[in-house]
């Protein structure tokens, strides 16, 4: 495994060690942005169980969050998993502009065709490890039974739940060209 797939693994870890029953130790108090390896403008790790911030950088600082916007897309199919409302292996087609934007090289993205279906897992590999946009809208579609405004609704209080209360979202994926 790459480092970049490694490093997203773990970006996602921290976010849903709850859910995958992890968790993570940073010692805030003696851990630099250096001695993480972290080259990042805003960063925050959080104890799944406790909710204790154990490393911020730049919290308040208001930053673009289209990466962002993916992983609560990838959040909400956790729980959509976990309460057994979708299943890994559940089929999500792909609608012709939809394929049409995966190929597009100026995103993140991994190539999907509308001539086949993919798995929620397919798809949820494919956003949290490449950051692939078209993925996270599929999921997003999958999720709000293809109703991007019910989408968006689902993710503002998804992000209230959380504490966010300024975020912009878009959609699953972030991006306001979609």
């Amino acid at each position: 495994m790459n480092n970049k797939k490694v490093s997203l693994h773990f970006f996602a870890c921290i976010l849903f060690g709850t859910f995958l029953g992890m968790s993570t130790v940073v010692n805030a108090s003696s851990t630099s942005n250096k001695e993480l390896g972290l080259n990042a403008q805003s960063a925050i790790a959080v104890d799944p169980k406790t909710h204790q911030v154990l490393y911020a950088k730049n919290t308040n600082e208001v930053l673009p969050i289209a990466s962002i916007s993916k992983l609560l897309t990838v959040y909400m199919v956790l729980n959509e998993i976990h309460s057994h409302k979708l299943n890994w292996n559940d089929k999500v087609d792909i609608s012709k502009d939809l394929q049409d934007f995966s190929l597009d090289n100026t995103y993140a993205n991994v190539p999907l065709s509308s001539s086949k279906s993919y798995t929620v897992k397919q798809l949820y590999e494919a956003a949290l490890i490449y950051s692939a946009n078209g993925a996270a809208l599929a999921l997003g579609d999958k999720i709000s039974n293809n109703d991007s405004t019910k989408l968006v609704k689902m993710m503002y209080l998804e992000a209230r739940k959380m504490g966010i209360k300024d975020a912009k979202l878009y959609n699953a994926c972030g991006l306001k060209k979609w």
